[in-house]
């Protein structure tokens, strides 16, 4: 950028304020919500225009009178992609039949459970000597979509008000359903760890949400979303700026507005399963090991609690983890996408509040670099 000719080109820049060009005037979300009429499209983009708007992102939102990439719909996009040319405004393309992005209205996860966003829940149990009476019954409930990974018993040290548990917990995994005694004088927290599938409804179409943390489960939706707009190639770079994509997260809502998981069905957002979420994939345990160089199984106590050593490097290496995860198997392929055709990413993420934005994105600046315009809605 020649800073120097803008500085000196005054006249240039007072005309910009005074007549912007379409980049630097509103570009707002159009609900594509009821039944296409061309006059009745035509109409509004030319009361947009005559507003001084500068162009619009071609939102498909519930109300729609037609399927989502359906001809009518695809036929809809171009019209309207070619009056905005007429007027000199730009158009954004938005990946998604409502929101969140990923599923294709929820198709794609129906169509592939494989795909289907996961989820790790964690129950707690203690055992207290000295107040404990005989043995533990390790008696817990077996949920639909929820696979037992282990049954871990940490030895355990209260300090200060806090417990912190030791490293290299015994795995009672065998003995589920029975009874379980230590066998020391400590105290110990025992953590039964499930493998859980999304609840269906979670999106507009009430299908499950995506696998975010798998890389195979995210081209396929590049492919099934995303290709479709090659129709439009003639106008990619020029009139259609590039691609919005909206509220993908690695973790949904599950995790996100608490650290309970909603139980399979969503009707009743208030019957939550027992125990916490954190983000989890297919073939997690496997990857995660391959990546750190350890298995993150017996060490998943340290996403709950302080290690008694002080330790800390289990925590941040799977949140780094599963950040990189999202950040490279989603945004980054997407964005790759539309760089080679020659199309802008943008697109909002979820963003408030704050300790839930870190678990649905995990580091959201590293997100945001992946925006060629970063920001949210």
């Amino acid at each position: 950028m020649n800073v120097e000719s803008k500085i000196t080109d005054i006249h240039e820049l007072l005309q910009q304020f005074k007549n912007p060009e379409a980049t630097y005037r509103p570009q707002p979300f159009w609900f594509l919500n009821h039944s296409f009429t061309k006059a009745e499209l035509e109409s509004q983009i030319q009361s947009m225009y005559e507003a001084g708007v500068g162009g619009v992102v071609l939102h498909a939102r519930h109300g729609m009178q037609t399927s989502y990439l359906s001809e009518e719909f695809m036929d809809t996009l171009e019209f309207c992609t070619k009056e905005c040319k007429k007027r000199d405004m730009v158009v954004w393309l938005y990946d998604e039949d409502n929101w969140p992005s990923g599923t294709l209205g929820g198709k794609l996860t129906r169509q592939h459970p494989e795909y289907r966003m996961r989820y790790l829940r964690v129950e707690e149990r203690r055992y207290l000597h000295k107040a404990q009476l005989g043995t533990l019954p390790l008696n817990f409930v077996s949920y639909d979509n929820n696979d037992l990974i282990a049954i871990l018993a940490y030895r355990a040290i209260q300090q200060d008000g806090e417990w912190l548990i030791y490293d290299q917990p015994e795995d009672i995994t065998a003995l589920y359903g029975q009874e379980w005694k230590p066998d020391t004088d400590d105290d110990y927290i025992i953590l039964a760890c499930w493998s859980c599938e999304i609840a269906e409804g979670i999106t507009f179409e009430k299908g499950y949400y995506l696998d975010t943390l798998n890389p195979e489960a995210v081209q396929a939706f590049i492919q099934l979303a995303y290709k479709p707009f090659q129709q439009f190639h003639l106008h990619f770079g020029t009139t259609i700026q590039g691609v919005f994509t909206d509220e993908p997260g690695l973790m949904i809502h599950d995790g996100f507005f608490g650290v309970e998981a909603i139980r399979t069905s969503v009707h009743d957002v208030n019957a939550t399963l027992p125990g916490m979420v954190f983000a989890w994939t297919h073939g997690m345990a496997e990857r995660y090991q391959q990546e750190n160089g350890y298995d993150l199984i017996p060490r998943i106590g340290a996403l709950l609690y302080g290690m008694a050593d002080d330790s800390r490097s289990v925590r941040q290496n799977y949140y780094d983890t599963i950040t990189r995860w999202y950040v490279e198997g989603y945004h980054a392929a997407i964005r790759t996408w539309c760089e080679s055709h020659d199309l802008l990413y943008i697109g909002h993420t979820l963003e408030e509040p704050v300790w839930g934005q870190a678990r649905s994105q995990g580091n959201q600046t590293r997100v945001l670099q992946q925006f060629h315009y970063a920001g949210v809605d």
